[in-house]
Protein backbone atom coordinates (compact mmCIF):
# COMPACT_ATOMS: atom_id res chain seq x y z
CA UNK A 1 0.00 0.00 0.00
CA UNK A 2 1.46 3.10 -1.03
CA UNK A 3 2.32 5.33 1.86
CA UNK A 4 0.08 8.61 2.48
CA UNK A 5 2.63 11.25 2.32
CA UNK A 6 3.16 12.62 -1.33
CA UNK A 7 6.68 12.63 -1.57
CA UNK A 8 7.26 8.71 -0.62
CA UNK A 9 9.59 7.03 -2.63
CA UNK A 10 6.78 4.13 -2.43
CA UNK A 11 4.36 6.13 -4.14
CA UNK A 12 6.58 6.76 -7.04
CA UNK A 13 6.37 2.21 -7.95
CA UNK A 14 4.99 2.17 -11.29
CA UNK A 15 6.48 5.75 -12.76
CA UNK A 16 9.97 4.88 -13.08
CA UNK A 17 11.40 4.72 -16.49
CA UNK A 18 11.59 2.06 -18.45
CA UNK A 19 14.60 0.73 -20.06
CA UNK A 20 14.23 2.25 -23.96
CA UNK A 21 12.24 5.37 -22.64
CA UNK A 22 12.83 7.93 -25.36
CA UNK A 23 11.79 10.43 -23.74
CA UNK A 24 13.85 13.63 -23.29
CA UNK A 25 17.96 14.48 -23.51
CA UNK A 26 20.34 14.62 -26.25
CA UNK A 27 19.95 11.70 -28.43
CA UNK A 28 22.56 9.35 -29.31
CA UNK A 29 25.35 10.58 -31.45
CA UNK A 30 24.14 14.08 -31.80
CA UNK A 31 26.62 16.96 -31.30
CA UNK A 32 26.68 18.88 -28.41
CA UNK A 33 26.60 22.54 -28.02
CA UNK A 34 29.92 22.66 -26.57
CA UNK A 35 31.60 20.66 -29.24
CA UNK A 36 29.87 22.87 -31.67
CA UNK A 37 31.62 25.97 -30.72
CA UNK A 38 34.81 24.53 -29.72
CA UNK A 39 34.35 23.55 -33.52
CA UNK A 40 33.20 27.19 -34.35
CA UNK A 41 35.86 28.92 -32.43
CA UNK A 42 38.73 26.64 -34.15
CA UNK A 43 37.44 27.86 -37.52
CA UNK A 44 40.03 30.05 -39.64
CA UNK A 45 38.47 33.41 -41.38
CA UNK A 46 39.85 36.53 -42.44
CA UNK A 47 38.98 39.92 -41.06
CA UNK A 48 40.82 43.69 -40.82
CA UNK A 49 42.48 43.51 -37.17
CA UNK A 50 41.34 47.00 -36.10
CA UNK A 51 45.11 47.56 -34.69
CA UNK A 52 46.78 47.16 -37.80
CA UNK A 53 43.98 47.79 -40.34
CA UNK A 54 45.04 44.92 -42.25
CA UNK A 55 43.27 41.89 -43.32
CA UNK A 56 44.75 38.78 -41.42
CA UNK A 57 43.51 35.44 -41.16
CA UNK A 58 43.29 33.85 -37.98
CA UNK A 59 40.91 31.32 -35.60
CA UNK A 60 37.54 32.96 -34.75
CA UNK A 61 38.65 32.70 -30.61
CA UNK A 62 41.40 34.95 -31.75
CA UNK A 63 39.00 37.46 -32.97
CA UNK A 64 36.66 37.51 -29.77
CA UNK A 65 39.41 37.83 -28.02
CA UNK A 66 40.69 40.55 -29.78
CA UNK A 67 36.89 41.89 -30.11
CA UNK A 68 36.68 41.57 -26.26
CA UNK A 69 40.19 43.61 -25.83
CA UNK A 70 39.14 46.65 -28.02
CA UNK A 71 35.73 46.89 -26.11
CA UNK A 72 37.42 46.96 -23.01
CA UNK A 73 40.11 49.49 -24.39
CA UNK A 74 36.95 51.77 -25.43
CA UNK A 75 35.86 51.57 -21.47
CA UNK A 76 33.30 49.13 -21.53
CA UNK A 77 33.42 48.11 -17.81
CA UNK A 78 31.79 44.49 -18.63
CA UNK A 79 34.47 43.68 -20.87
CA UNK A 80 36.98 44.90 -18.77
CA UNK A 81 35.83 42.97 -15.61
CA UNK A 82 35.48 40.05 -17.92
CA UNK A 83 39.52 40.37 -19.70
CA UNK A 84 40.39 40.88 -16.08
CA UNK A 85 38.75 37.72 -14.52
CA UNK A 86 40.16 36.01 -17.27
CA UNK A 87 43.80 37.07 -16.60
CA UNK A 88 43.92 37.43 -13.08
CA UNK A 89 41.12 35.00 -11.91
CA UNK A 90 37.77 36.40 -10.05
CA UNK A 91 38.27 38.26 -6.84
CA UNK A 92 37.73 36.46 -3.59
CA UNK A 93 34.79 38.05 -1.56
CA UNK A 94 36.08 38.17 1.75
CA UNK A 95 32.94 37.55 4.60
CA UNK A 96 33.88 38.26 8.26
CA UNK A 97 31.30 37.16 10.51
CA UNK A 98 31.35 38.92 14.35
CA UNK A 99 29.28 39.62 16.98
CA UNK A 100 27.85 42.85 18.23
CA UNK A 101 30.40 45.44 18.01
CA UNK A 102 32.80 43.50 15.71
CA UNK A 103 33.36 41.31 19.10
CA UNK A 104 33.23 37.44 19.03
CA UNK A 105 30.26 36.06 18.48
CA UNK A 106 28.28 34.58 21.30
CA UNK A 107 26.92 31.28 21.40
CA UNK A 108 23.57 30.14 22.05
CA UNK A 109 23.44 27.39 25.17
CA UNK A 110 20.74 24.96 24.80
CA UNK A 111 21.10 23.85 28.30
CA UNK A 112 21.25 20.30 29.53
CA UNK A 113 20.18 17.56 27.86
CA UNK A 114 17.78 16.69 30.18
CA UNK A 115 16.07 20.17 29.74
CA UNK A 116 16.24 19.03 25.83
CA UNK A 117 14.49 16.48 26.12
CA UNK A 118 11.76 18.23 28.62
CA UNK A 119 11.47 20.96 26.06
CA UNK A 120 11.21 18.47 23.61
CA UNK A 121 8.62 16.43 25.03
CA UNK A 122 6.63 19.80 25.76
CA UNK A 123 6.63 21.02 22.75
CA UNK A 124 5.70 17.26 20.35
CA UNK A 125 3.50 16.10 23.22
CA UNK A 126 4.98 12.76 23.40
CA UNK A 127 8.36 10.70 24.58
CA UNK A 128 11.56 9.95 22.99
CA UNK A 129 12.60 6.62 23.40
CA UNK A 130 16.62 6.62 22.80
CA UNK A 131 18.57 3.45 22.57
CA UNK A 132 22.14 2.95 23.36
CA UNK A 133 24.14 0.80 21.02
CA UNK A 134 27.48 0.65 21.85
CA UNK A 135 30.12 0.03 18.81
CA UNK A 136 31.22 -3.15 18.73
CA UNK A 137 35.24 -3.62 19.35
CA UNK A 138 37.60 -3.75 15.91
CA UNK A 139 39.10 -7.36 16.25
CA UNK A 140 43.03 -6.66 15.53
CA UNK A 141 44.20 -9.03 13.12
CA UNK A 142 47.72 -10.58 13.18
CA UNK A 143 49.85 -10.09 10.09
CA UNK A 144 50.04 -13.08 8.20
CA UNK A 145 53.82 -14.20 7.67
CA UNK A 146 54.53 -16.75 4.81
CA UNK A 147 57.92 -18.23 4.68
CA UNK A 148 59.55 -19.73 1.86
CA UNK A 149 62.40 -22.24 2.15
CA UNK A 150 65.08 -21.70 -0.49
CA UNK A 151 64.98 -24.68 -2.57
CA UNK A 152 61.73 -26.06 -2.04
CA UNK A 153 59.44 -25.95 -4.74
CA UNK A 154 55.17 -25.50 -4.18
CA UNK A 155 53.44 -28.00 -6.05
Amino acid sequence: MASKHPNSLANLKGHEFKKGNKLGGRKKGSISLTDSLKRALEMECEQINEYTNQIEKRQLRDWVGIALVAKAMKGDVPAIKEVLDRMEGKATQKLEVSGTDGGPLAMASLGSLDQIYTNMKQAFGTTIEAETVEAPAKEKKKPVRKTVKKGVKKA
